[in-house]
């Protein structure tokens, strides 16, 4: 379905634009190009890693202990318990 034209200068600018692309085809072997561009980035990205090194992980992101034990059938209060905050709901 086509699109109705506000003006005749969007009418213009849409002939103008189709007219620009009308013989335009994509290159016989985009795939290969666009898989060798993700190759390139990749290799990129892995070269960067690897000479920034071994990072030590951020601060305060070991394993979080579990305040809240349940021993026993479980509660509804229990249930509730956000164990990695430490914070009951």
């Amino acid at each position: 379905m086509e699109a109705v034209a506000v003006t005749d200068l969007e009418t213009e600018l849409r002939e103008a634009m189709r007219a620009a692309v009308a013989d335009a085809r994509p290159p016989r072997d985009l795939f290969h190009l666009l898989r060798h561009r993700r190759r390139r980035n990749r290799t990129r990205q892995l070269a960067i890693s690897a000479a920034m090194g071994a990072q030590p992980p951020p601060l305060r992101t070991g394993p979080v202990p579990i305040t809240h034990r349940t021993t026993g059938p479980a509660s509804a209060a229990r249930l509730l318990t956000c164990h990695a905050a430490g914070v009951s709901m």
